[in-house]
C-alpha cells in the first residue's frame, strides 16, 4: 500500500478528496487499487483528453478552410491600425477576385473617376482614393471603381494601387445623351452614374459620389428593403422631401438602366435626381430618403440635425454631435449649389483653402471639424499607394501643411501659411478674402500691397 492510499483510508468522511482521480480511490477505501492502476488512469486520461483536443482542432480548421476569412479591414480595430493589411481580406491584392466570389452576397459600394479633358491633375481619382479609404475602415463588401484612367498623374498605377484598399477597377462606360450636348458640364457628369444599373453581376449596389466621406459605417444600407436615397438639401432646412442621389442603394437591372436613359432622353430638361424619381415613381417603386443624420451636406452640420447623443434630462448637449454617416461635400463658400468652391476640404488642393485676413493667412479647412480627418484618410491611402506626386507630398507633410515650411526635402506647394489669426484683426472682425478671388485680383493687380 502506498503512503497516498493510506492517507486515503485514513480520511473522514468530510475529508473526502474532490479531484475527479482522488474520487476513483474513495469510492473503494477498503479495496484500494495497485499502484499501477493509479498510473494507468492517469496517464491514459491525459492522452484522452489530449486526443480529443487533436480532433477538436482539426475539425476547427478544416471548417475554416471552407469559409471565406471575415476581413480584418472592416474589423473593431482597423481605423487605428499604423499599418492595415493592404487588401480587406487575405492581404494578397492578387486574390482579390477570388476572394470576392467567396462572399455570400454579391453587394459592392460603386463609384467613378472621371473628369473632363481639362483637369489633368485627375481630381475625381483622387477623391475617390480618400473615399475608398473611409469605406475601407468599415465595410466587409467589396468597392467597384470605374474608370478609365490607367494612372496616376505621377505615373503610379491605379489598377493595382486601388486593389491595395480593397477596390476593384472596372472601365468606364459613358452615358452618352445625345439631349445634354449643350448642357454644363457637370449636368452631363451626374448622369453617368445611371451606368451602375447596368452591372447586372451584382445583386445590390450602394452608389456614392465621390466628393464626400463615409464617416461610419454604410453597410446597413445593403439589407433595407427597396432603394433609399439621400435628400437634397442645399439651404439645410432638414427633413427635405428631395431626393440627393450622390447616397443611393439600388439593384441593377439593365431593363431599368434603358428606361432611365430613355426618360433622360425624352426630358432632357430633368435633372439626373428628378428622372430618377419620376421613373421608379411611375413603376410604383418610390425611393425612401435617409434621415439627416444618415446622410447629408457638410455645409449643413450645424444646422441642428436631431442627436443621438441628449442627456438623462432628454435635453440636447452642448456641442457638435450629429454628424452623418455619409457627408457630402465638406462646404466652403458661394451658393449656388454647382459652386466651384462648395467642397474646398475635401480636396488636397490648397488654394481654395486659403483665406486672406487683413495680415494673416489661414488655411480655414483646419477650422473645419472634418477637415484634418479627411487629410489623414487621404495621406493614409496615398502612402499605401507608395503615391510621389508633389502635390499630394507636400498637402501631407505636416510642416507643409500647418506652417507652410519646407520638409524633409520636400517643397511646400501652398506657400506661407499662418496657424492663428492676429486677434486684434479677428475681434475687429476684420472681412477676409477667400483664395481663389485673392488671385484673381493679384493677377489683375500686379501690385500686391494693393490686396490685403
Amino acid at each position: 500500500m502506498t503512503a497516498r492510499q493510506a492517507e486515503v483510508l485514513e480520511m473522514s468522511e468530510d475529508e473526502q478528496p474532490t479531484s475527479a482521480q482522488d474520487g476513483l480511490l474513495s469510492k473503494q477505501p477498503s479495496a484500494p487499487e495497485p499502484d499501477f492502476i493509479e498510473e494507468v488512469w492517469t496517464r491514459g486520461g491525459m492522452t484522452a483528453l489530449a486526443g480529443t483536443w487533436v480532433a477538436c482542432f482539426a475539425l476547427g480548421v478544416l471548417l475554416a478552410s471552407r469559409l471565406a476569412p471575415w476581413p480584418e479591414a472592416g474589423g473593431a480595430n482597423a481605423g487605428f491600425s499604423v499599418n492595415p493589411p493592404l487588401a480587406p481580406w487575405s492581404g494578397q491584392p492578387a486574390n482579390l477576385q477570388e476572394q470576392w466570389q467567396r462572399q455570400p452576397q454579391p453587394w459592392a459600394y460603386v463609384m467613378i473617376a472621371n473628369d473632363p479633358p481639362d483637369q489633368s491633375s485627375k481630381p475625381s481619382l483622387w477623391a475617390a482614393m480618400a473615399l475608398a479609404r473611409s469605406i475601407q475602415q468599415f465595410t466587409a463588401h467589396r468597392m467597384v471603381l470605374l474608370t478609365n484612367y490607367d494612372t496616376f498623374p505621377d505615373g503610379t498605377s491605379v489598377e493595382e494601387s486601388f486593389q491595395k484598399l480593397g477596390v476593384e477597377v472596372r472601365p468606364f462606360d459613358t452615358v452618352d445623351i445625345p439631349e445634354h450636348r449643350d448642357k454644363p458640364d457637370a449636368f452631363q457628369a451626374s448622369f453617368q452614374k445611371l451606368q451602375a444599373w447596368s452591372l447586372v453581376d451584382l445583386e445590390k449596389a450602394v452608389w456614392l459620389d465621390s466628393d464626400a466621406v463615409a464617416y461610419r459605417s454604410l453597410d446597413w444600407l445593403f439589407l433595407r428593403e427597396g432603394m433609399w436615397g439621400g435628400r437634397h438639401d442645399w439651404d439645410c432646412k432638414l427633413s427635405q422631401p428631395f431626393l440627393n442621389s450622390a447616397i443611393l442603394s439600388l439593384v441593377p437591372s439593365q431593363q431599368d438602366y434603358d428606361g432611365l436613359l430613355a426618360l433622360a432622353r425624352r426630358s432632357p430638361q430633368l435633372s439626373v435626381h428628378q428622372v430618377i424619381v419620376q421613373y421608379f415613381r411611375d413603376l410604383h417603386r418610390p425611393i425612401s430618403l435617409l434621415t439627416d443624420l444618415e446622410a447629408g451636406y457638410g455645409r449643413c452640420m450645424n444646422s441642428g440635425v436631431p442627436s443621438p447623443y441628449i442627456s438623462k434630462e432628454g435635453k440636447k448637449v452642448n456641442g457638435l454631435w450629429s454628424t452623418a454617416d455619409y457627408v457630402h461635400k465638406s462646404g466652403g463658400y458661394g451658393t449656388a449649389p454647382d459652386s466651384l468652391h462648395d467642397n474646398i476640404c475635401f480636396s488636397h488642393h490648397v488654394t481654395p483653402q486659403k483665406y486672406y485676413v487683413g495680415s494673416t493667412l489661414l488655411n480655414i479647412c483646419q477650422f473645419h471639424p472634418l477637415g484634418a480627418h479627411w487629410r489623414m484618410l487621404f495621406c493614409q491611402a496615398a502612402s499605401r499607394l507608395s503615391i510621389r506626386d508633389l502635390s499630394v507630398l507636400s498637402f501631407c507633410n505636416d510642416h507643409c501643411y500647418y506652417w507652410g515650411e519646407s520638409d524633409d526635402g520636400i517643397r511646400c506647394t501652398s506657400g506661407h501659411i499662418d496657424g492663428t489669426p492676429d486677434y486684434g484683426e479677428y475681434y475687429a472682425r476684420v472681412t477676409g478674402v477667400p483664395g481663389p478671388e485673392h488671385e484673381g485680383q493679384r493677377k489683375l493687380d500686379p501690385d500686391p500691397s494693393a490686396v490685403p
